[in-house]
């Protein structure tokens, strides 16, 4: 009796589900070409291309929300419903000077369909100027008696390109100095310089070189990061202690300090906790070898945590995780 109650409770509750798939039926999306090529163009040239979405399902295809993974790129869609076997385009507008060099940029289309839709475009947006090394700089920590020196090769691609007068924005502008030297007609050389900073004053500095001629441009933007002082480095970073661990583990890794030709081991403050213990070696002048000792029967934290050790200098803080399983 059981066996045939089972059976008529399946054979009801799948012909529900036929019947509702019946009803419903499924929205789809369809795209005949999901990648545009817009080929090459001026980098300070808008572009834009369409996309045609048809729904080749038999339900009300819904579209709820259009991504892209670029600011540079938007999409703007005649309809947010498409009825079966009904189509709506799908304007795309990419903003003039938001991408240089070769490129590939993805837009997602969602929907009550199974899954998303990706398409693609791509293209190569030829800049006026090639800037050699990139224009956007992590300089890292210079030394304050020292300062910071970079120099640019600007490269165009025609004749008669004219510059303004470059300037300087962000913290530490009154001491960056900046100059533009003529090679030949289409080189230049953009020289950076910064003064002396103070140990662990950030830098966060911008030059803005305008372009006069051809006009349409917009200005060629160097951006530097960094913090005037030392940085601390460690190798490796993270360790994992053995699974089987239940006593003592000993583990060694190696500082260097960047910024500096001397590591002072007066200067550098070694983590204090239970259960660790810490010593180490001079291998040069600006690196050290650590080696820590763990103690797993006095560590107080939970297993299958990492345990962080702190390691300080001047300025600069380096943690360092060790994994002990559970």
């Amino acid at each position: 009796m059981d066996l045939v109650k089972q059976f008529l409770i399946t054979i009801i509750v799948v012909g529900i589900m036929f019947f509702s798939a019946g009803i419903y039926g499924k929205a789809i999306t369809g795209v005949k070409n999901n990648t545009v090529d817009l080929g090459r163009f001026p980098a300070n040239r808008a572009q834009n291309t369409i996309f045609i979405l048809t729904n080749t399902g038999d339900s009300v295809l819904h579209i709820t929300k259009i991504n892209s993974n670029c600011t540079c790129l938007t999409g703007k869609l005649s309809s947010q419903t498409i009825s079966p076997g009904e189509s709506a385009i799908l304007k795309v507008y990419l903003r003039r000077g938001s991408v240089s060099g070769v490129f590939k940029k993805l837009i997602s289309i969602r929907s009550n369909s199974s899954s998303p839709l990706v398409l693609t475009v791509k293209g190569v947006a030829e800049p006026l100027i090639k800037v050699t090394p990139g224009p956007h700089e992590y300089i890292g920590h210079p030394l304050p008696e020292t300062g910071y020196f970079r120099e640019f090769r600007l490269v165009a691609d025609q004749d008669s390109v004219v510059f303004g007068i470059p300037k300087v924005y962000g913290s530490g502008s009154k001491r960056c100095k900046v100059s533009l030297t003529s090679i030949d007609s289409r080189k230049w050389k953009l020289a950076v310089k910064m003064g002396k900073g103070r140990i662990g004053e950030l830098i966060n500095t911008t030059v803005r070189l305008p372009v006069k001629a051809p006009e349409g441009w917009q200005p060629l933007v160097f951006n530097f990061r960094g913090r005037w002082g030392y940085e601390l480095r460690a190798v490796p970073s993270r360790m994992k202690v053995p699974v089987n661990a239940r006593d003592n583990i000993v583990r060694e890794f190696e500082f260097a300090i960047l910024g500096s030709k001397t590591l002072d081991m007066d200067k550098l403050k070694l983590p204090v906790k239970p259960g660790v213990k810490i010593s180490w070696k001079r291998l040069s002048e600006d690196r050290i070898k650590i080696r820590v000792e763990f103690d797993l029967s006095l560590l107080s934290f939970k297993r299958g945590t990492p345990l962080k050790l702190k390691f300080e200098y001047p300025q600069s803080v380096y943690g360092v995780a060790v994994f002990i399983p559970q």
